[in-house]
Protein backbone atom coordinates (compact mmCIF):
# COMPACT_ATOMS: atom_id res chain seq x y z
CA UNK A 1 0.00 0.00 0.00
CA UNK A 2 1.44 3.25 -0.66
CA UNK A 3 0.00 6.35 0.84
CA UNK A 4 -0.26 9.63 -0.76
CA UNK A 5 1.53 12.26 1.40
CA UNK A 6 2.51 15.48 1.32
CA UNK A 7 4.03 17.83 3.71
CA UNK A 8 1.37 20.96 3.78
CA UNK A 9 -2.15 21.14 3.77
CA UNK A 10 -2.05 23.73 0.77
CA UNK A 11 -0.25 21.16 -0.82
CA UNK A 12 -2.35 18.60 -0.44
CA UNK A 13 -5.36 20.11 -0.86
CA UNK A 14 -4.35 21.59 -4.78
CA UNK A 15 -3.09 17.98 -5.29
CA UNK A 16 -7.20 17.01 -4.88
CA UNK A 17 -7.71 20.30 -7.28
CA UNK A 18 -9.06 22.94 -4.83
CA UNK A 19 -8.35 26.53 -5.62
CA UNK A 20 -8.49 27.82 -1.94
CA UNK A 21 -5.59 30.31 -0.96
CA UNK A 22 -3.39 29.21 2.61
CA UNK A 23 -4.51 32.31 3.95
CA UNK A 24 -8.37 30.80 4.02
CA UNK A 25 -7.93 27.34 5.07
CA UNK A 26 -7.47 28.97 8.71
CA UNK A 27 -10.83 31.21 8.68
CA UNK A 28 -13.48 28.98 8.40
CA UNK A 29 -12.86 25.48 10.01
CA UNK A 30 -15.96 23.95 10.81
CA UNK A 31 -15.60 20.86 14.07
CA UNK A 32 -18.24 18.13 13.56
CA UNK A 33 -16.67 15.67 15.53
CA UNK A 34 -14.16 15.44 18.36
CA UNK A 35 -12.65 12.91 20.95
CA UNK A 36 -11.93 13.02 24.42
CA UNK A 37 -10.45 9.86 25.14
CA UNK A 38 -7.24 9.39 23.17
CA UNK A 39 -6.15 11.31 19.83
CA UNK A 40 -8.08 14.58 19.18
CA UNK A 41 -9.67 14.33 15.94
CA UNK A 42 -11.80 17.24 14.30
CA UNK A 43 -13.57 17.45 11.02
CA UNK A 44 -13.98 20.11 8.46
CA UNK A 45 -14.61 20.89 4.79
CA UNK A 46 -12.47 22.86 2.67
CA UNK A 47 -14.25 22.73 -1.13
CA UNK A 48 -15.42 19.43 -1.47
CA UNK A 49 -12.55 17.77 0.56
CA UNK A 50 -13.06 16.40 3.84
CA UNK A 51 -10.56 17.20 6.27
CA UNK A 52 -9.78 14.80 9.16
CA UNK A 53 -7.57 16.96 11.66
CA UNK A 54 -5.53 14.13 14.00
CA UNK A 55 -3.65 15.24 16.89
CA UNK A 56 -1.90 14.04 20.22
CA UNK A 57 -0.92 10.75 20.17
CA UNK A 58 -2.12 7.96 17.95
CA UNK A 59 -1.11 4.47 20.26
CA UNK A 60 -2.95 1.77 21.79
CA UNK A 61 -7.06 1.53 22.61
CA UNK A 62 -7.89 4.78 22.34
CA UNK A 63 -6.27 4.96 18.58
CA UNK A 64 -9.52 3.37 17.78
CA UNK A 65 -11.33 6.37 17.68
CA UNK A 66 -9.52 7.52 14.22
CA UNK A 67 -11.22 4.59 12.74
CA UNK A 68 -14.49 4.50 14.17
CA UNK A 69 -14.95 8.33 13.20
CA UNK A 70 -13.76 7.60 9.82
CA UNK A 71 -16.65 4.73 9.54
CA UNK A 72 -18.79 6.79 11.22
CA UNK A 73 -18.28 10.25 8.90
CA UNK A 74 -18.12 7.73 6.03
CA UNK A 75 -21.57 5.98 6.89
CA UNK A 76 -22.80 9.32 7.40
CA UNK A 77 -22.19 11.11 4.29
CA UNK A 78 -22.29 9.03 1.43
CA UNK A 79 -20.72 11.60 -0.78
CA UNK A 80 -17.53 12.28 0.52
CA UNK A 81 -15.51 11.47 -2.93
CA UNK A 82 -11.82 13.33 -1.66
CA UNK A 83 -10.66 12.26 2.35
CA UNK A 84 -7.57 14.52 3.87
CA UNK A 85 -6.06 12.82 6.84
CA UNK A 86 -4.26 15.97 8.55
CA UNK A 87 -1.67 14.00 10.51
CA UNK A 88 0.62 16.94 11.33
CA UNK A 89 -0.58 17.16 15.00
CA UNK A 90 0.26 13.31 15.73
CA UNK A 91 3.00 13.89 18.11
CA UNK A 92 3.75 9.47 18.76
CA UNK A 93 2.08 6.85 16.97
CA UNK A 94 2.85 3.23 17.41
CA UNK A 95 1.63 -0.07 15.83
CA UNK A 96 -2.03 0.04 16.60
CA UNK A 97 -2.34 4.22 15.56
CA UNK A 98 -0.64 2.30 12.42
CA UNK A 99 -3.09 -0.32 12.10
CA UNK A 100 -6.01 1.96 13.54
CA UNK A 101 -4.24 4.05 10.33
CA UNK A 102 -4.88 1.66 7.80
CA UNK A 103 -8.12 0.51 8.48
CA UNK A 104 -9.17 4.03 8.05
CA UNK A 105 -7.31 4.22 4.58
CA UNK A 106 -9.15 1.09 3.55
CA UNK A 107 -12.66 1.70 4.85
CA UNK A 108 -12.46 5.24 2.40
CA UNK A 109 -10.73 3.95 -0.37
CA UNK A 110 -13.76 0.57 -0.37
CA UNK A 111 -16.49 3.45 -0.46
CA UNK A 112 -14.80 5.05 -3.35
CA UNK A 113 -13.11 7.69 -2.05
CA UNK A 114 -9.49 9.68 -2.69
CA UNK A 115 -7.24 9.88 0.05
CA UNK A 116 -4.66 11.72 1.04
CA UNK A 117 -2.11 12.53 3.88
CA UNK A 118 -0.46 15.39 5.21
CA UNK A 119 2.40 13.46 7.95
CA UNK A 120 4.29 14.41 10.70
CA UNK A 121 7.59 12.99 11.56
CA UNK A 122 6.01 10.29 14.47
CA UNK A 123 3.79 9.19 11.65
CA UNK A 124 6.51 9.25 8.85
CA UNK A 125 8.61 7.08 10.77
CA UNK A 126 6.22 4.60 12.22
CA UNK A 127 5.50 4.06 7.85
CA UNK A 128 8.37 4.10 7.09
CA UNK A 129 9.37 1.41 10.13
CA UNK A 130 6.46 -0.72 8.33
CA UNK A 131 7.65 -0.38 4.86
CA UNK A 132 4.89 1.97 3.39
CA UNK A 133 6.25 5.24 3.06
Amino acid sequence: MVFDAYSTEEEALKSFGCTVELHSLKESPRAVATATDGPNVRVRQVEDVTILDVGGKLRGEPSTVLSTQTTELLNAHTGIKKLLFNLSGVTSMDSAGLGCLLYAHRSARACGTAVKFIMSQAAKEMLKIARLF
